[in-house]
């Protein structure tokens, strides 16, 4: 039996839908049924502002089990059968708040807003399957959600009040009064204590939250044996419940494309503009033949349509001998407990990603994958060795094109087997590895004999590395200095990589490789665990808040009261709306079309193909500007120096990322698609791109230096008994505010406009407006309610989604919204100025400073935008705190083309 439907419930309401098999959970919710309270940010799963929680069966226990996921990846047919909670189904401001959203706002765990929502939902999840969780617990819970301004300390103080306490002998949640979130940290420190009165909030009550609907309930013990069919304008797909329709489906579709729950797949298919070869999915996650688990004495085996968070819960239930801990350690440290809840395993196994970390454990545990061949019908064991990644034939893997995983199964170790598993990544947890290894050794019945021995090594090559030699070598050696330095030797030997392989940093990851294998061998020697670096929080956090008493002022004076922030609760319970949530009627939605070369003349433009997709209103560029405005409205306003950005580039490119045109569609994924379909020729010209060619080139923004003078240098310098000469470079920085650049500009009538605007600077923004369509500035509105973040960042850069939307709205007069994509920010925004200083200090004997020359560089980018301003703070600040008798400071911006880079925070 085939459906077309999906069914499911969203905050106790059932929904009945049949929905393209591109459609996100997030694009669902928030376009079709207008919950704004999830929120947009990164749209890859990685900072968890549009975190949500979904409610399903567990299929091994048959109970409700609760989990967060990222809305912006989650495919919308994955919570088929399950239930929806989004921030909006927990509490309002007008009917009372949820006891989480209490506790985060009175808490003073918002600043902006923008991430809070999918911090309540991470700890919602929590709570519904533990009403008292650790504080390690909530650790976890909140490791997938990023804050960009309010810091995580009352954050984690807010929540920490629902744990059953940090181990502290007198630990404030095992206080009945509870006077503040950690009395313990310090119990003199009466301003800590006074801060938030956290007795005087609603406790947490199990008992009252919705229950998990019946019919799901219902549903799940009948067993359903139906196939899921939904069309799609480029994917048809198929989902169905058993091996036997599995099997049929791909008899029917031989070309059709195994998905296991399609969250990268999705990923990477929304983002390209091509039509899919294979159309046809076949989609795993259902049939039910592949959702057991087994754990015995000998192996634990797991289907391979669970998730890794099933993974991971079946492996701590089997490390009764601890010998799974560094595995556990490692998943721990998998992306984000969202990502975990959703993700299969199998993909991150048969992959063949150089640095996939379930891989290379597998790998080094010589696991067996049971594989159904869906032609035959026969199942067979394959083993995950050195083999499994030969690509034969082009493909990712050994196995054959009509070949699915059914299950993995993983040995129980004994006493006598040991694994070491680790990765370095930037961040010590969610992060991507740079290289990662699994080591497995099996010791002789004297336990200083290395009997068998296997290493893996991802980030390395290709695909995981097996170090098929240095095992040969290590074998039936003794646990001895000599075969350490035996295995040090071969191993480097082994996975040397050369000084341009793909990846750079090549020397570092061999060394780094080399470093893991001497770590464990170190504590293979010496006994020690192989918890190679617990992500949980070494100390307990210990929250300190200065707070002066003003309970002498009169009761009508804030200043210097804790006070709530005034939009806290709204934060919380996701009612607060930023630009991208803010619809008008008739309104379009923009993608930019942006450069792909960093300076070039542009041959031509052709945006026929675009045109020709349905949904597309028109695309407009440098054109479409209104002969009384103009491409560089800064140049008409003056504060310290003119701007010369344009809006659109004019027939050349000066940066990756420079705007070029824009495409208008009647919807936000129309608009993206098309955009991408816009072809531009260029012709290349030469490219400055470093601190240093600028230098070289003599290419500057701003033609003359900035100089600060003091005394005379060179007498100074001659009479100073030490002369140092030197630079410091300091990089760049990006902002990464939470809510995107967003503009939403609405034609009213003659030549009155309203903007919506995410800008720190309202009236820069108006002023720009006018002169960018020659319109006098008192007829535009500009209107600001809040910021999801910016840090100077949305001071003069906020044009970037504001002026191609104004040209838009002008054009087709129609509102037209412009909210970029975490890819169009980056690449289309500026950061913090990278800097590079050289120079000369002169001093006395004793240490005294006696005279400073120094030339600054900053490197501006491709455009002025807000340099000049950063390089006059940057000179008359460097003596800093101290007096020097005999300084000179001379700064110039450099121009490089780079995106044009802009103010930050204090510069």
């Amino acid at each position: 039996m085939h459906r077309s439907e999906l069914q499911f419930f969203v905050n106790g309401t059932k929904v009945a839908i049949a929905a393209d098999p591109e459609w996100t959970l997030a694009f669902y919710l928030r376009e079709k049924l207008k919950l704004k309270g999830t929120k947009i940010a990164c749209e890859e799963g990685a900072c968890g502002a549009c975190t949500v929680v979904v409610g399903k069966i567990d299929p091994i226990s048959g109970k409700p089990w609760f989990v967060s996921a990222n809305a912006c990846v989650t495919p919308l047919y994955l919570v088929d059968d399950c239930c929806v909670l989004t921030i909006e189904g927990l509490g309002n401001v007008r009917n009372g708040v949820h006891p989480i959203q209490e506790r985060l706002a009175r808490g003073h765990g918002s600043q902006c807003g923008f991430c809070t929502p999918g911090f309540v939902m991470s700890i919602y999840a929590l709570i519904r399957n533990n009403a008292e969780p650790s504080v390690d617990d909530v650790d976890a819970a909140l490791r997938g959600n990023l804050c960009r301004c309010t810091g995580y300390r009352p954050i984690l103080e807010s929540f920490y009040t629902f744990t059953n306490g940090c181990g502290k002998q007198n630990c404030c949640q095992k206080n009945p009064s509870g006077q503040s979130a950690c009395a313990a940290a310090s119990a003199d420190d009466k301003q800590q204590e006074l801060l938030t009165d956290w007795s005087s909030m609603r406790p947490y009550d199990s008992t009252q939250e919705p229950i998990f609907p019946p019919e799901l309930q219902l549903m799940a013990r009948s067993a359903q044996q139906d196939i899921i069919e939904l069309s799609g304008e480029r994917i048809r797909l198929f989902a169905p419940s058993t091996v036997a329709q599995l099997i049929e489906l791909r008899r029917m579709y031989s070309n059709s494309h195994f998905v296991a729950t399609g969250l990268m797949t999705g990923l990477m298919h929304r983002g390209s503009v091509k039509v899919a070869t294979d159309p046809v999915w076949l989609v795993l996650y259902r049939v039910a033949e592949f959702h057991t688990i087994d754990i015995s004495d000998k192996r634990v085996q797991i289907g391979s349509s669970l998730s890794i968070s099933d993974l991971h819960s079946a492996l701590v239930k089997a490390n009764s001998n601890k010998k799974f801990s560094s595995l556990i350690d490692l998943l721990d440290r998998y992306s984000s407990r969202q990502v975990r809840n959703i993700a299969s395993w199998v993909g991150n196994v048969t992959s063949g990603n150089p640095t996939s970390d379930l891989a290379v454990v597998m790998l080094a545990l010589n696991a067996s994958i049971s594989v159904i061949d869906l032609k035959t019908g026969e199942q067979r064991d394959v083993a995950v060795d050195e083999k499994f990644f030969s690509r034969v034939g082009g493909n990712r893997n050994c196995l054959g094109k009509d070949d699915v995983v059914a299950s993995i199964s993983i040995g129980i170790l004994s006493e006598q087997e040991h694994l070491f598993a680790v990765k370095q990544g930037m961040r010590h947890g969610a992060d991507s590895p740079i290289v990662n290894t699994a080591i497995y050794a099996k010791l002789g019945e004297d336990l200083k004999t290395i009997e068998d021995i296997r290493l893996v090594f991802g980030g390395i090559g290709s695909a995981p590395v097996v170090a098929v030699n240095t095992a040969a070598a290590l074998k039936n050696r003794k646990l001895d200095e000599d075969t350490l330095e035996l295995g040090i030797a071969t191993l480097s030997k082994e996975i040397a990589l050369s000084e341009n392989a793909p990846g750079g940093r090549a020397q570092y990851r061999s060394s780094l490789a080399v470093s893991f294998f001497f770590k464990f061998f170190d504590e293979l020697s010496h006994g020690s665990s192989f918890i190679t670096s617990p992500i949980a929080r070494a100390t307990p956090l210990e929250p300190l808040q200065l707070y002066t008493d003003a309970q002498s002022q009169h009761g009508a004076d804030a200043c210097g009261r804790p006070l709530m922030c005034q939009y806290g609760e709204r934060h919380a319970t996701g009612e607060a709306d930023y630009v991208a949530d803010v619809d008008a009627a008739n309104m379009c939605y923009m993608a930019l079309v942006l450069s792909s070369r960093p300076h070039a003349q542009i041959v031509s433009i052709d945006a026929s193909e675009a045109l020709k997709v349905k949904g597309v209103v028109g695309y407009v560029d440098a054109k479409d500007i209104p002969s009384k405005g103009t491409n560089y409205p800064g140049r008409e306003y003056n504060q310290f120096i003119p701007d010369n950005t344009p809006v659109f580039a004019d027939g050349k490119v000066e940066s990756v990322g420079q705007t070029i045109g824009a495409i208008v569609a009647e919807d936000l994924q129309t608009a993206r698609k098309a955009a991408q379909m816009v072809r531009v020729e260029y012709e290349d010209l030469p490219a400055i791109v470093t601190i240093e060619e600028a230098i070289k080139a003599e290419s500057w923004l701003y033609n003359d230096p900035m100089n600060m003078m003091k005394g005379d240098v060179e007498k100074g310098l001659s009479e100073s008994d030490i002369v140092l000469d030197g630079e410091v470079r300091m990089g760049g920085q990006e902002h990464v505010y939470l809510e995107t650049q967003s503009s939403l500009a609405s034609p009213g009538e003659g030549d009155e406009w309203t903007i919506l605007c995410s800008t720190q600077q309202p009236t820069w923004a108006q002023t720009h407006a006018g002169y960018l369509l020659g319109v006098q500035k008192h007829k535009i509105v500009v209107k600001v309610k809040r910021i999801g973040g910016a840090f100077g960042g949305k001071t003069n850069q906020c044009g970037r989604a504001l002026f191609p939307a104004l040209v838009a709205a002008q054009k087709f007069r129609r509102p037209v919204r412009c909210a970029l994509s975490r890819k169009e920010d980056f690449l289309a925004t500026g950061r913090r100025h990278p800097m590079l200083a050289k120079y000369k200090i002169g001093m006395s004997k004793e240490g005294k400073l006696l005279a400073v020359d120094c030339n600054i560089y900053l490197d501006g980018g491709y455009s002025i935008d807000n340099s000049v301003a950063v390089l006059s703070a940057t000179v008359a600040h460097a003596d800093t705190v101290y007096d020097v008798p005999h300084m000179r400071v001379n700064g110039r911006v450099c121009k490089t083309n780079l995106p044009s880079n802009t103010a930050f925070r204090g510069f």
